[in-house]
C-alpha cells in the first residue's frame, strides 16, 4: 500500500469507526483522487466497520495502482438512511425532481454489488438527459452515460431492470482528507449532501470562496484578453460559443473586487482587467454617426449578428468601474460614444429597444429581456457620476419615470436594484426609494427559499441593502423603513449567501468530476450539469463583495431570526422538492 493512501485512509478511519463500530451491516463507499484525474470509488458492504474498512480500502489501493494514480484527496461516506422503491417509482421520483437535485444515492439490489453514491450520479450525469421533449428543469435517467461510468467502476454495463424491480435509495454521512490538513466531517442532507460540515459562515469564509472563484476567472484569461467562457466538469468539454456582454459583465464583477482591495493582489488582477477591456475595444466595439451628427458606439455579438442594449449597457458599466477604480480617462472618449448608443436606443417615453440588426442598425426586437433596461440605466448613471452631464441623468429619470408606470418593480430584478441604488444617490425622491422597496420586499420569500443558487439574488438583495442604509440617514423618509422586517430581509440575505456554498466546487466535490484541478474553487449550476461559466462565478463574486460590506457592519450583532411568516411562505409555482417524494416513498 502506498504511504500516501495509507496515511490519509489513517487520518479518516478513526472518525468511521467512532460512527460505526456495533452499528450492524455497514456499506461503505472510500473514494480517492490525484485531482488530476476523477476520483476512482470502491465500495464494500460488511457486518463490522472493520472489515468494510479493510475490503473497499484493498479494492481501492488495486484500482489506484492500476491505473497509476497516487491520491492526495481520500473520502469515505457510508450510508445512514434508506428506503426501498421500485424502479419505475424511482424514474418517476427523478422525473418530479429538479434535474441534477436528485441529492441521493441509490443501490440495485441489497448487498450493494452495483451502487452509486450522490456524487457519483452528478459528477457523470446519470440522471441528467434532455431530448427537447420534457421540461428543461426535470430530471431523467441517462442510460448512455450511466453505462459508460458502469463500465468504469463495476466493469459492466447498467442492468436492464423490470418496472417491478426494488432499488435502495439511500443518504449518507462521511469524512474525508486532503494531503497535510486534517479531516473534515461531512453530515448533511439535501441540498447540503455531499458537503463538508460548515461550522461558521463568517467574513473569511466568504473572502476565501470570493478569492478562489476571481482566481478562476482569472486563470481564464487566455492570452489575447478573452475568457475561456465555461467548462462542463462531467465532460471537461469547453462552453461553444463566446458572449460578449457577459465578457463586460465579468470585468465589472472583477472591477468590484478589485475595488474593495482586500480579496487578492490588485497589481495581478489590474493586469487583467486591462488586457480584457482591450480585447473587448478591439473584438466588439462598432460605430456610427447619428442623425444630429454624434459618433455612438455600441456592442456588437455576432451571436445573432446584433447589437444587444444589454451589451452595450454592461460595457458602459465596465468602462465607468475602471475609470472610477484606477482613476484613469483612459476611455473617457468612448464612454460618451456607448452613452450615445444606449441613448439612441432610448424611446421619448422612456423606454428602450432592445435589439437592432447588425448589418444596418436596423430595429431588430422591441424586448428581448428585462435586464436590459435596468443595465442600460445603471451603465448612463454609472457614467454620470463621472462626468456630471445632465442629460444622462435626465435620460435616467425618463427612464424611471416608464418603470414606475408599467411597474417593473414587479420583476425583481438585480439590475434594477442596482439601477435605483444608483439614481437615489442624486435624486433622493420617495418615488424611487419607493421603486427600489418594490423591487425587494416582496421578493423575499423567493429569496429566502429559493431551491438553486441563482447567484443574481444575492445580487438582488445586496444592492437593495446599499439603497436602505442610506434611506436610514435620511430623516424625510424615515416612515419609509417601516415597510420593511429587518429581521427577515437580513434573514433571506443571509440565507442567500450562506446557499450558494452549495453550488461551490469544494474539493471534495470536485474530486469526483473529469478534471478536478480545472474547477476546485469555481461555482456552478447543478441544474445545467454542473456547468461553470465567467457570467456564473462573476455573479457570486460581486454579491459577495457587498454581503462583505453587510457582515462587516453587523459583526458585533445577533444574527438575525426570520419570522415564521417568511418560513412558512410556499413560492409560487415552485418545483417538487426531493424531500416531499422521499416522504412519500418512506410511508410506504
Amino acid at each position: 500500500m502506498t504511504e500516501t493512501l495509507k496515511n490519509l485512509a489513517e487520518k479518516c478511519l478513526p472518525i468511521f469507526l467512532e460512527k460505526n463500530t456495533g452499528a450492524g451491516k455497514v456499506n461503505l463507499f472510500l473514494s480517492a483522487s490525484d485531482m488530476r484525474s476523477r476520483a476512482i470509488v470502491c465500495n464494500a458492504q460488511a457486518d463490522s466497520a472493520q472489515v468494510a474498512w479493510e475490503i473497499a480500502l484493498q479494492k481501492l489501493e488495486d484500482a489506484l495502482n492500476l491505473n497509476k494514480i497516487t491520491p492526495t484527496i481520500f473520502r469515505a461516506d457510508w450510508v445512514i438512511f434508506t428506503v426501498r422503491a421500485t424502479w419505475q417509482d424511482f424514474k418517476f421520483f427523478i422525473a418530479n425532481t429538479r434535474r441534477n437535485f436528485f441529492r441521493h444515492g441509490f443501490a440495485l439490489d441489497p448487498n450493494y454489488k452495483i451502487a452509486f453514491t450522490e456524487q457519483e450520479l452528478a459528477a457523470n450525469m446519470m440522471l441528467y438527459d434532455y431530448d427537447g421533449k420534457e421540461p428543461f428543469f426535470l430530471g431523467k435517467f441517462h442510460a448512455g452515460n450511466t453505462n459508460r461510468y458502469c463500465q468504469q467502476r463495476f466493469g459492466c454495463n447498467f442492468p436492464e431492470l423490470a418496472e417491478d424491480s426494488v432499488i435502495e435509495i439511500f443518504d449518507t454521512a462521511g469524512v474525508f482528507v486532503e494531503n497535510g490538513e486534517e479531516p473534515k466531517t461531512i453530515t448533511g442532507r439535501g441540498n447540503s449532501a455531499g458537503l463538508r460540515d460548515i461550522e461558521n459562515y463568517d467574513a473569511e469564509f466568504f473572502k476565501q470562496l470570493t478569492k478562489t472563484a476571481t482566481n478562476c476567472l482569472v486563470n481564464s484569461l487566455q492570452s489575447n484578453g478573452k475568457f475561456i467562457y465555461g467548462l462542463f466538469p462531467a465532460t471537461n468539454k469547453i462552453t461553444p460559443g463566446y458572449n460578449a456582454p457577459r465578457h463586460f459583465g465579468v470585468i465589472f464583477d472583477l472591477l468590484e473586487v478589485y475595488k474593495s482591495g482586500e480579496i487578492m493582489p490588485q497589481n495581478e488582477l489590474g493586469t487583467v482587467i486591462d488586457k480584457a477591456l482591450e480585447f473587448g475595444v478591439k473584438n466588439f466595439v462598432r460605430k456610427r454617426k447619428l442623425e444630429n451628427g454624434e459618433i455612438a458606439a455600441y456592442i456588437y455579438d455576432e451571436i445573432g449578428d446584433e447589437f444587444r442594449l444589454g451589451a452595450t449597457s454592461l460595457a458602459l458599466l465596465a468602462f465607468s468601474k475602471h475609470a472610477e477604480v484606477m482613476q484613469t480617462k483612459k476611455y473617457f472618449g468612448l464612454m460618451s460614444e456607448l452613452a450615445a448608443g444606449i441613448l439612441s436606443m432610448q424611446k421619448a417615453d422612456g423606454s428602450f429597444v432592445h435589439v437592432l440588426n447588425g448589418a444596418d442598425f436596423s430595429l431588430k426586437s422591441e424586448l428581448r429581456t428585462v435586464f436590459y433596461d435596468g443595465e442600460a440605466v445603471f451603465g448612463i448613471l454609472s457614467l454620470y457620476s463621472l462626468t456630471k452631464d445632465e442629460k444622462l441623468l435626465k435620460a435616467a429619470e425618463l427612464a424611471f419615470e416608464r418603470f414606475i408606470e408599467i411597474e417593473h418593480w414587479k420583476n425583481h430584478d438585480h439590475w434594477l436594484a442596482y439601477s435605483v441604488n444608483e439614481i437615489t444617490k442624486y435624486k433622493p425622491e420617495r418615488k424611487y426609494f419607493d421603486f427600489g422597496l418594490k423591487n425587494i420586499i416582496p421578493a423575499l420569500a423567493f429569496v429566502y427559499h429559493r431551491g438553486t443558487s441563482y447567484a443574481t439574488l444575492l445580487e438582488l438583495i445586496t444592492a437593495s441593502d446599499l439603497m436602505i442604509e442610506r434611506m436610514k440617514n435620511i430623516p424625510e423618509i424615515a416612515d419609509m423603513l417601516q415597510q420593511i422586517n429587518f429581521n427577515d430581509f437580513y434573514s433571506a440575505m443571509q440565507r442567500r449567501a450562506e446557499y450558494l456554498s452549495t453550488s461551490y466546487f469544494f474539493p471534495e466535490v470536485a474530486m469526483y468530476f473529469a478534471k478536478p484541478d480545472s474547477i476546485v474553487g469555481n461555482f456552478y449550476e447543478r441544474h445545467h450539469a454542473c456547468r461553470t461559466r465567467i457570467d456564473i462565478t462573476g455573479h457570486v463574486i460581486a454579491g459577495f463583495v457587498n454581503y462583505l460590506k453587510y457582515l462587516e457592519r453587523t459583526k458585533n450583532l445577533p444574527k438575525p431570526v426570520p419570522s415564521q411568516k417568511l418560513l412558512s411562505q410556499k413560492i409560487a409555482n415552485e418545483w417538487i422538492f426531493t424531500q416531499q417524494l422521499f416522504t412519500k416513498f418512506k410511508s410506504k
